[in-house]
């Protein structure tokens, strides 16, 4: 569905993308991981046609990512939300569905996504948890082929983020979409997603749920002025200032 061919972007002197080739496939849901200032957002917002490569091309649904088809069939909720202060939550979700020839149940959306309590509530009076969960229905009013999503779940409790979970693996399946979603959690979204896509300058690949879920547990022991250890849970071990650092599987242990 989407394909980079030998892009490169950079933010002033700072490079995030040097000759990036990248296929990102269809029909599944795809979590993208990487440390802050990696590029994660700036890939979203490539995809949507926002930013332009300085080199390279990128394809979406085999048009350019400006195509005026993809303003139908690519949908996002990106971090920073905002909409009209005036103008209540029932009218913008009607207004955003006008804007398709063929639009998800608004009804089923209010549902969904858990409108329901403040339809009527002014969207300058709304905290970030219910803009965020505006945002999202707003993201699959048009039906779209390609979702992405920056940080969906930011100011969701852990039931809300459990239900959207579900329903993006629900409507990936329906709808045959790809769902691209930002996550600093892997172990919380592991059991939804199909693969996850690690971005991290020259190093960006995609990893099985299994392998980044076992990375994801791991965390670093020092112990100072000590001897050696052996132990299973053991990964690596290196000498710093501070005594020895032990990356494990098992830190308790």
């Amino acid at each position: 569905m989407i394909v980079f061919d030998k892009v490169s972007f950079s933010f002033g002197s700072q490079t995030l993308f040097e000759n990036l080739n990248l296929e990102i496939p269809d029909n599944q849901l795809i979590a993208v991981l990487g440390v802050n200032g990696s590029g994660k957002s700036t890939l979203l917002r490539l995809i949507l046609g926002l930013l332009e490569p300085s080199r390279g091309s990128i394809q979406v649904l085999s048009k350019s990512p400006n195509h005026w088809e993809n303003r139908f069939r690519v949908s996002a909720s990106l971090q920073d939300i905002d909409f009209p202060g005036s103008e209540k939550v029932i009218e913008v979700l009607r207004f955003i569905c006008d804007q398709y020839p063929s639009s998800a149940n608004q009804n089923e959306l209010i549902q969904d996504f858990g409108l329901t309590d403040f339809l009527t509530k002014p969207c300058g009076q709304l905290s970030g948890g219910m803009k965020r969960r505006l945002s999202l229905a707003c993201a699959f009013a048009g039906l779209p082929k390609i979702i992405l999503l920056d940080e969906p779940t930011t100011g969701l409790d852990h039931q809300s983020r459990q239900k959207l979970f579900s329903k993006l693996r629900d409507y990936q399946k329906k709808q045959k979409a790809l769902v691209l979603l930002i996550s600093h959690h892997p172990e919380e979204i592991s059991q939804w997603v199909d693969q996850f896509l690690y971005i991290g300058g020259e190093q960006t690949r995609f990893l099985p749920p299994d392998s980044v879920l076992r990375f994801s547990k791991r965390r670093k022991v020092i112990l100072p002025d000590s001897q050696p250890i052996d132990h299973s849970s053991i990964v690596k071990v290196e000498q710093i200032s501070e005594g020895l650092c032990y990356i494990v599987d098992e830190p308790e242990a």
